[in-house]
């Protein structure tokens, strides 16, 4: 009826029973054909008799071998999981150096045809005009002053993120940010 587990198995519980004297108390888990598991222990009683208790633990071992399986399922989830992170996070850092790149050129290209109005906008300045128009000149140059210091910064920026500059602190005059 009892078939052994890879422990001492059932031929151990036989030979145990047929010692005659001095038995050291056993314990055995075995497994049944119809697969049940039993936790056996055996003792000597004081006058030569034994006591051999079973009891069915099948439950607690098929939960047991059910959470085993679940914790290896679990650790090929987390490790599948932990790639697709890795590679996840790749592709992040590829599209940020190509954002970065893009944002350096996008702002390097502009500059050139700022400069060029700024120097039409010069001779303007230069040539005799009436206030109002000297007022409009003046402000067309300061929208283009602001788009030239936005694409600056756009172009630092980029600088900073591809690590080309370091970064130097230094103190700055405040007012001069909020003068606009």
């Amino acid at each position: 009826v009892l078939v052994s587990d890879g422990a001492p198995g059932a031929d151990a519980l036989a030979r145990w029973v047929a010692l005659s004297a001095h038995r050291q108390p056993l314990a055995l888990d075995l497994r049944t054909r119809d697969g049940a598991y039993l936790d056996i222990f055996a003792q000597e009683m004081p006058d030569r008799g034994f006591v051999v208790s079973f009891t069915d633990v099948t439950a607690e071992r098929e939960a047991n071998l059910a959470m085993h399986a679940a914790n290896e399922q679990l650790e090929q989830r987390v490790q599948e999981r932990t790639v697709a992170l890795a590679a996840a996070l790749d592709e992040a850092e590829r599209a940020n150096a190509s954002k970065s790149r893009f944002v350096a050129a996008a702002s390097h290209d502009p500059l050139q045809p700022l400069s060029a109005g700024k120097l039409f906008l010069a001779s303007l300045e230069n040539a005799d005009c009436p206030p109002e128009q000297a007022a409009i000149v003046g402000r067309v140059r300061s929208a283009f002053e602001s788009v030239e210091g936005i694409l600056g910064a756009l172009l630092d920026i980029s600088k900073l993120e591809s690590g080309n500059v370091a970064v130097r602190l230094a103190d700055i005059e405040l007012a001069a940010l909020f003068e606009r």
